[in-house]
C-alpha cells in the first residue's frame, strides 16, 4: 500500500502543534529613553493586538532599569522621564482628580473583561511594578495614590473578582492580582487598606485556597523571573494586611482559623526565605503585639499549628522535607529559628500558650481524701493515672502538642520538653502517663540512648520555688508520691 502523501495545508491546520511566527514575534523591544517614546508605548491599542505583548515589555524592562540599573545616571534620567510623563498626562487631562496610567488601566479593564489570559496578568503585573517601583520616592505619592484611588473603585475590584475567582490551574492570573492588591494595601503606609479590606468578600474569599497552592508558575516573557508561586504571593498579601490594618480589622482576619492554618499547614515544604518572613511576622506582629488579644493568640498557636512548627526541625537533614530549591547552608538556621519560636510560645504565660503554672500537679483535698487509703497502701498508681486526667491539667494544649515531640531524635527537640518541664511542672508526669507508644526497657539503640540521655536530663531539672499551684486552697504540699512522680516519672524502674 502506498504512503497516504501530507496534504500541503497539514502544517496549517489549528491542531498543529508548531506556532506559525508572525513578524511580530521577531519585532525587536522599543527602548523607552525619551516621554515622547513613552507616550507612543502606552497609547495601547484597545483591540489587544499583539504589538500590546512588545509594549508590556518594553514597558516593564523600562520600570524596573529605574531602581535595578547598575548606571546611577541612568536610574536619574528613567526616573525624570517617568515623573515628565505623569506630569504631563495630568495636564492633558483637566480634572481635578487625574486618573495616572490611564491607558494602562484601560488595557486592564479590558483584558479582564474579555479574559485574555496573557494580557491581563501582564497588566496587572505592570501595575503592580509601577507602585513597587515609586513607593520609595516622594515625588511620585500623589500619583501612587490617584492609582490606588482608581483601582480600588467598585468597578475595578470587579476586574479583580474575575481574577482572583480563576481556576487553580491559571496561576499566571492569580499570582498577579494578589501582587497588585498587595502594592496597593502597601503604598503611601496603607493609604488604601481600608478600601481593600472593605471589599473582603472578594478580596480574602479564597485566600485559604491560594495559600495551599505551591506549584510552580510557568514562565513567560510578559512576568518577571523567576515568577513567586501563588502561596508566596498570598502570604506577602496576607502579611502587608496584619502589618497595616487597623486593631479591628487584624483581629478579624487573624480569627480566621481556616487562613491561619493554611500559613502553617505544610510550612516544612517553604523555601527557606519564606519561612522566615513567616517567623518575623509572626514574632513581630503577632506574638509581640500587645492589640492582639490572648485569646486570639491562643486560637492562632494552637495543638496543630504547633506540631506543624516542629516540623521544621528535620528541615536540615536528608528527604522530602528540605524543598529541592535550598542549599544547606540556608537551611541550617531554620530549625533555629523554630525551636526559639517554640520555646518562647511554650514557656512563656504572656502568649496565652503556657498557663501561668510553676508549681507541681497535686489533687485537690477532695481527690487527695478519696484515695488516701491507696496511697497509704503504696498502690498509687492507678490512682494517680485517674487523678491526672486532662480536665486537671492547666496546659491542655501543651500537654498534647508534646506528645509528639521526639526528644531521642534531635538535641533541639530535647531543649524543647525540658525547657516546658521547667516552666511548667505539672507536665512531668502527664507526659509519661501518656507516653505508651514506647517501651522503656534498656535496649542498645539509638532511641533508647537518646530516651535515656533525655531522662537523666529531666532528673537534674531544679524542684520549683512554690510547690503547688498559685491559685490552690490547700495550705498543705502535694502528697509524697505526687512529688516522687515529679522527680523520678514512672518511667524510671529499677531497670
Amino acid at each position: 500500500m502506498a504512503k497516504r502523501r501530507r496534504r500541503k495545508a497539514d502544517y496549517e491546520s489549528p491542531h498543529s502543534k508548531r506556532r506559525k511566527l508572525s513578524a511580530v514575534d521577531n519585532k525587536p523591544l522599543v527602548e523607552i529613553e525619551s516621554v515622547q517614546t513613552l507616550q507612543k508605548v502606552l497609547a495601547f491599542a484597545h483591540g489587544l493586538d499583539p504589538l500590546t505583548t512588545q509594549d508590556t515589555q518594553a514597558l516593564r524592562l523600562f520600570l524596573r532599569s529605574i531602581t535595578r540599573a547598575e548606571d546611577s545616571n541612568l536610574r536619574v534620567s528613567r526616573r525624570g522621564i517617568l515623573l515628565q510623563y505623569l506630569q504631563d498626562e495630568a495636564a492633558a487631562q483637566h480634572e481635578e482628580e487625574p486618573v495616572c496610567f490611564d491607558h494602562l488601566v484601560k488595557l486592564w479593564g479590558s483584558a479582564g473583561h474579555c479574559d485574555n489570559e496573557d494580557i491581563y496578568p501582564a497588566a496587572t503585573a505592570l501595575l503592580a511594578l509601577f507602585l513597587s517601583t515609586v513607593s520609595s520616592s516622594i515625588e511620585f505619592r500623589d500619583y501612587g495614590n490617584r492609582l490606588c484611588h482608581q483601582l480600588t473603585r467598585d468597578d475595578s475590584f470587579k476586574i479583580f473578582e474575575k481574577g482572583l475567582s480563576a481556576h487553580k490551574k491559571k496561576p499566571r492570573i492569580i499570582s498577579q492580582c494578589l501582587r497588585l492588591l498587595t502594592e496597593i494595601v502597601k503604598f503611601d503606609g496603607g493609604k488604601a487598606a481600608k478600601r481593600v479590606y472593605r471589599q473582603r468578600q472578594i478580596t480574602f474569599k479564597r485566600l485559604s485556597t491560594f495559600l495551599s497552592i505551591r506549584n510552580d508558575i510557568e514562565h513567560t516573557g510578559l512576568l518577571d523571573r523567576p515568577t513567586p508561586t501563588v502561596r508566596t504571593r498570598a502570604l506577602r498579601y496576607l502579611f502587608a494586611n496584619i502589618k497595616l490594618q487597623s486593631p479591628s480589622a487584624k483581629r478579624e482576619i487573624l480569627n480566621q482559623g481556616k487562613i491561619v492554618r493554611e500559613v502553617f499547614e505544610g510550612i516544612h515544604h517553604d523555601p527557606s526565605n519564606v519561612i522566615q518572613d513567616i517567623f518575623a511576622v509572626v514574632n513581630v506582629d503577632i506574638v509581640n503585639d500587645e492589640t492582639v488579644p490572648q485569646e486570639v493568640k491562643s486560637k492562632i498557636f494552637s495543638e496543630m499549628n504547633l506540631s506543624s512548627i516542629a516540623k521544621l526541625y528535620d528541615y536540615q537533614s536528608g528527604g522530602t522535607l528540605v524543598p529541592h530549591r535550598e542549599s544547606n547552608q540556608d537551611s541550617v538556621d531554620i530549625p533555629f529559628a523554630a525551636h526559639r519560636l517554640l520555646v518562647t510560645l511554650c514557656t512563656q504565660p504572656n502568649h496565652d500558650v503556657e498557663m501561668a503554672q510553676n508549681g507541681w500537679l497535686s489533687s485537690d483535698e477532695i481527690n487527695y481524701r478519696a484515695k488516701a487509703d491507696q496511697l497509704v497502701a503504696g498502690e498509687p498508681s492507678e490512682a494517680l493515672r485517674k487523678s491526672q486526667s486532662r480536665t486537671q491539667i492547666e496546659n491542655r494544649a501543651l500537654s498534647s502538642f508534646l506528645q509528639n515531640i521526639r526528644p531521642y531524635a534531635s538535641i533541639l527537640e530535647k531543649d524543647l520538653l525540658l525547657a516546658v518541664f521547667n516552666a511548667s511542672p505539672e507536665l512531668v508526669p502527664d507526659y509519661f502517663f501518656k507516653k505508651r507508644s514506647f517501651s522503656f526497657e534498656p535496649k542498645l539503640t539509638a532511641t533508647w540512648i537518646g530516651y535515656s540521655s533525655f531522662l537523666l536530663s529531666m532528673i537534674q531539672l531544679p524542684v520549683p520555688d512554690r510547690l503547688l499551684y498559685a491559685s490552690t486552697k490547700r495550705g498543705l504540699p502535694p502528697p509524697v508520691i505526687d512529688m516522687i512522680e515529679h522527680i523520678l516519672p514512672q518511667a524510671m524502674t529499677k531497670k
